[in-house]
């Protein structure tokens, strides 16, 4: 009889995203539970009131004090920091909250108890007061601000004694001016550091004359001075006795060429050259190109040694340009020698064309070996020199050590010393500088004159009391919704937090309008069938049993209207169109109003006379005593159906009771068992549309079972006594026969504006 579900037909949110807290629902509390949240901050505002009426009885003097600082000096004596730090702007916020912590600390405070005396502080204290527990009065009623950004300090202070609430601040300035001169001058120091700076001058002299009596003994002033002198005469020595090996070495080549070119060592009778006529023409030639290679060796021998000699005053031994113009002369000399051992002659020859060195053979050998000896000579002398000069420049570096010692501490204490005279001029100004005249921090505004005004700590505490009061009142609020009170509130708390379909949202209407209202006939109109088995609901009575019509709309038919139209527009689209459908209608519990609604709505489908419409009371509440039994009265109903007089009576809607059993206590319930039976009958009736006011759907409920059969299902929820998880139990439990069930919130009150949302 029933449907399969299509795609469409079951309208569940199977998916339907969880909605977070936002701010509807917590203005949704605030004004549920507004009396509660009202009354604990009334209760915290009178607490308030109190406190500020005591302290009226018993008034505090306040005075207001003054102080700019422009800025904070910075500098000691024991580490070479000194700054200057203005107190104003974004970099200036460190040094007012440190200037701020000076003023707050427990030592200035026990400082002033003392000077003030604590007897006066504590005036009203039983036995004798101690220092400490006056400064931490002196706190208690103190109050510092300073605006971030600025550098005026603002100081009140508190005290029920006017002339002590004056001393007490007047004395509270000039102890900060103390502290902060000690904190950030060098004051009280003058003695240490004028001993340091005298101990810094002793060991600067000891050092010094050290340094000079090492000076004397070396014999130079000046470690740089004699180190450059002597680098520079090692250099020259090195560079004359590297010429000299140059020239030895040269002069030996000489006089080996020119003995080499006279033939021996003892002289002998020249060789005559013979005459050019004597010799053939090939030998002529041979003779003539010797002799012009032989003079152009000997140019290029004395450009290549005055080359070599300019290079010698620029270059070190050892340069590859050196080695080069060396390993040429060699060539040429090789070159020129290999000629004259050819050609003997060519040495007679050279003396006349002015060949030089060892190519002219015009130079006495003698002369040449004498000024060999002087080279050779010279050589040794300057080697003696040069090692000399090694000699005195080991002894340098020996003293040189002790030397650099010597000076690098001689400026290490010149420092200290010009350190220990700086920081002694600075100890020597902040000696005589008194704490009144401090060029830093100024008195904008004196210690005023004491007025009368609320304590800080009373100020405190009666915030916190009417704070408290308010914070009370929204944590009950919260925690009785959120927590304790687990019934459904708001409609929209169906969809969005326990994620059931809602189909309607009915307000609670305070009305006296009963069923009599919703169904009644007209006086003297005979009801079909003969023993009266198939009646309506009556409500109120005339004096021959017949229902009287009432006047007027009942409240309900609204919504029971409304109601109809979605259960027709949901069996539209879901393709039901099988006679009868049926609609059934159950609650939670009793009184959730599901007996009105399931007469209004079967009043809504057979209204327009189109529809037969019976309504089945399986709920067995409210209908009333039938000539037959209950078992034949739906039976009854049934079978009437197929009838023909049913079909031509002109009335469209009908009622008839339930089978019902008696249970040991003798009250009736449905009888599940032959609502089973009488299915079959159901399916071959002839009502357009068959409502079922069933009981509540509990644990031990028959409607569990038979709502199964059901077309559709309304499950009627009392606005005020709908618990979540009973809501959640019932409805999965009629979901598992497979039942299109929808929820109908009846009863809600507005506990917020429509603007807060959450009605339907």
């Amino acid at each position: 009889m029933k449907a399969e579900p299509t795609a469409t037909s079951n309208l569940r949110p199977k998916h339907r995203r969880q909605s977070s807290l936002n701010v509807y629902d917590i203005l949704f509390v605030l004004f549920k539970h507004k009396w509660k949240i009202a009354i604990p901050s009334l209760m915290g505002f009178a607490g308030a009131a109190a406190m500020f009426y005591w302290n009226l009885r018993s008034p505090n003097y306040e005075t207001e004090a003054k102080l700019l600082v422009r800025y904070v000096l910075e500098r000691s004596t024991v580490d070479p920091y000194e700054a200057k730090v203005e107190a104003s702007g974004t970099h200036g916020m460190a040094v007012m909250d440190a200037e701020l912590e000076i003023i707050k600390s427990t030592d200035l405070a026990i400082e002033v108890a003392a000077k003030i005396g604590p007897e006066k502080i504590l005036a009203s204290k039983a036995g004798p007061p101690s220092k400490v527990e006056a400064a931490m009065e002196i706190a208690k009623n103190l109050e510092i601000k300073a605006e971030r950004g600025s550098s005026v300090i603002h100081l009140r202070y508190h005290h029920s004694d006017a002339a002590v609430a004056v001393s007490v601040l007047k004395q509270l300035i000039d102890s900060y001016f103390e502290k902060h001169l000690a904190l950030h001058r060098s004051t009280g120091t003058f003695e240490s550091v004028s001993r340091e700076t005298d101990q810094a001058r002793s060991r600067l002299t000891q050092t010094e004359q050290e340094l000079t009596k090492l000076n004397s003994e070396s014999g130079f002033l000046s470690l740089a001075d004699a180190k450059t002198a002597l680098d520079a005469r090692r250099n020259a020595q090195r560079s004359a006795l590297l010429a000299a090996q140059v020239e030895l070495a040269e002069q030996q080549i000489k006089v080996s060429y020119l003995a080499a070119a006279m033939g021996a060592v003892e002289p002998e009778a020249p060789e005559r050259i013979p005459d050019h006529a004597e010799e053939s023409t090939p030998e002529l030639m041979a003779r003539s190109k010797a002799q012009e290679k032989f003079r152009d060796l000997a140019e290029q021998l004395a450009l290549l040694k005055q080359r070599r000699n300019v290079l010698m005053i620029s270059r070190k031994p050892g340069d590859p340009m050196l080695e080069a113009l060396d390993r040429q002369v060699e060539a040429v000399q090789q070159q020129a020698q290999d000629l004259i051992e050819q050609y003997p002659a060519l040495a007679g020859q050279a003396r006349g064309q002015g060949a030089p060195s060892a190519l002219s053979s015009g130079i006495d050998l003698n002369v040449e070996r004498a000024q060999l000896a002087a080279v050779e000579a010279k050589c040794k002398a300057l080697t003696e020199q040069t090692k000399k000069a090694d000699e005195d420049m080991e002894k340098l570096s020996a003293s040189a050590q002790t030397f650099t010692n010597l000076e690098r501490r001689r400026q290490l204490e010149e420092v200290k010393y010009r350190y220990a005279e700086t920081s002694l001029e600075k100890a020597r100004v902040d000696e005589i500088l008194k704490p009144a005249t401090m060029p830093n921090i100024g008195v904008v505004q004196s210690p005023s004159v004491p007025i009368k005004a609320i304590a800080q700590t009373t100020r405190r505490l009666a915030l916190g009391l009417a704070a408290s009061g308010i914070v009370t009142g929204l944590l009950l609020a919260f925690l009785i919704e959120w927590v304790i009170d687990r019934r459904v509130s708001r409609p929209i708390e169906i969809q969005t937090r326990l994620q059931l379909p809602l189909m309607m949202s009915i307000p609670y209407i305070r009305s006296k309008d009963g069923m009599a209202k919703l169904i009644g006939k007209e006086p003297g109109h005979k009801l079909l069938g003969d023993v009266g088995d198939l009646t309506f609901p009556p409500e109120a009575h005339s004096g021959n049993g017949d229902c009287l019509a009432q006047e007027g709309e009942h409240f309900i038919t609204p919504y029971a209207s409304a109601i109809r139209d979605r259960i027709m527009f949901n069996f539209e689209l879901n393709n039901i169109t099988h006679k009868p459908k049926l609609i059934g209608l159950t609650s939670l519990l009793q009184g959730a109003g599901t007996s009105t609604i399931a007469i209004a709505l079967a009043k809504a489908f057979a209204e327009n006379g189109k529809f037969k419409v019976l309504l089945v009371d399986l709920n067995s509440s409210w209908s009333v005593a039938l000539p037959a039994s209950p078992v034949e009265s739906l039976n009854t109903a049934l079978n009437i159906s197929r009838t023909d007089a049913f079909r031509r009576n002109p009335r469209s809607l009908y009622f008839a009771g339930a089978p019902t059993h008696r249970s040991s206590k003798g009250a009736r319930s449905l009888a599940s068992v032959e609502m089973h039976e009488l299915m079959p009958q159901l399916e071959v009736c002839d009502f357009d549309y068959i409502v079922f006011d069933m009981p509540p759907a509990g644990p031990t409920s028959p409607t569990i079972a038979i709502a199964g059969f059901m077309d559709k299902m309304l499950l009627v929820l009392d606005a005020q006594n709908t618990n979540r998880e009973s809501l959640s139990w019932s409805y999965a439990e009629l979901g598992k026969g497979r039942a299109d069930v929808s929820c109908v919130f009846n009863k809600t009150k507005p506990h917020a504006p429509r603007w807060v949302g959450g009605e339907t």
